[in-house]
């Protein structure tokens, strides 16, 4: 039978159940209301009024951007603004007044007026309109931002699942997904879609449950959620807070502090409210460089004729610098190369020399 399946592949029927295992709901992007948000950026582009980083992308998603303004505008989605550092009422009503205009209404509407009706465009070095969200606009933004949250949250259990059964070529395929559906991509060409060979090997150790820095015992729940949240650091995942506070909501971190106070280097990790942070940034150094030294390793042995004398730690800006000064290990003291970090806000990391 095994025979068979390593001859023949999977069955229709073993292929549709591993299809399932991974069938994943994505979190959906609404770019008309993704637009409507940048709508109200701090603009740099006088004339269009909205800020010309988000202009290519939404045209490449929603093609012409004028009808769509025209119907956020009916709708009372946004309204025209001004910055705060454009021209004063009396300079407003001096320019109408010259062009023979009505000057009365508020500021907004007196600006409105000069920059639509007034066609000497000289004055509007100082005149910036942009878009400003209505109370309407801001409860839609809202509601959409709470349900992508919900999405995306949902999303990001299932990508902590695959972290753990080692599935890491799926997950890096979903998260670069998602990456490329963000419409603060400027164009879909050219988008990255790989973490890269260090990333990668992070996320492996981590898989593959590889020993933390810090010696505790701690539950078995907690240590696989700590290495999800160690990888999804190395990844950059939106709403890593949210996710957290989610994902650890059935874990008692009072239990889990008393443990990591018992640890024998008697390591610091801060108070309850900020030890998870410190611990998250402290195993992350640490799983980063081990990755970093067998990328050094896997050089070396490539490349034997290689000028490079062996590793150096590069500690400037960390308190080790003060305590431990220059340090440098040439390829036959590796055996005294220390394990980083060696405390918990420390920054030093690997290097060739």
């Amino acid at each position: 039978m095994n025979f068979l399946k390593r001859f023949f592949g999977k069955t229709v029927k073993e292929e549709k159940e591993d299809s399932d295992a991974f069938k994943i709901s994505f979190p959906k992007f609404n770019y008309e209301l993704e637009f409507l948000e940048a709508l109200e950026k701090t603009p740099i582009h006088k004339l269009l009024g909205y800020n010309p980083y988000w202009e290519p992308r939404f045209k490449e998603l929603l093609g012409e951007l004028n009808p769509i303004l025209d119907k956020f505008l009916t709708q009372g989605l946004i309204e025209i603004s001004l910055k705060e550092e454009v021209l004063k009422v009396p300079e407003l009503k001096k320019i109408l007044k010259e062009n023979n205009l009505p000057q009365t209404g508020n500021k907004e509407i007196l600006a409105k007026r000069v920059f639509d009706e007034v066609e000497d465009k000289s004055y509007d070095i100082h005149l910036i309109p942009f878009y400003k969200l209505t109370p309407k606009g801001k409860e839609g933004i809202k509601n959409y931002r709470d349900e992508f949250l919900k999405q995306s949250l949902n999303f990001l259990k299932h990508q902590a699942e695959l972290l753990l059964e080692n599935n890491l070529s799926v997950l890096e395929s979903n998260h670069f997904h998602i990456r490329g559906q963000h419409p603060d991509q400027r164009s879909l060409s050219g988008i990255m879609n790989s973490f890269g060979e260090r990333s990668n090997l992070v996320l492996k150790k981590l898989s593959q449950n590889e020993p933390f820095r810090i010696q505790c015992k701690f539950p078995i729940e907690f240590e696989k959620k700590l290495r999800v949240l160690i990888g999804f650091r190395e990844m950059i995942i939106p709403f890593f807070e949210e996710f957290k506070n989610e994902y650890l909501k059935d874990i008692d971190l009072n239990e889990i502090y008393s443990i990591l106070k018992t640890n024998p280097e008697i390591l610091d990790f801060g108070d309850k409210d900020d030890f998870l942070k410190t611990l998250i940034h402290f195993e992350h150094l640490h799983f980063w460089n081990q990755a970093k030294l067998e990328e050094i390793l896997e050089f070396k042995r490539r490349h034997s004729d290689s000028k490079f004398e062996g590793i150096q730690i590069l500690n400037s800006g960390c308190k080790c610098h003060e305590e431990f000064g220059e340090e440098k290990y040439t390829w036959d003291q590796l055996d005294h190369l220390p394990t980083l970090p060696r405390f918990t806000k420390c920054i030093c990391i690997y290097n060739l020399m």
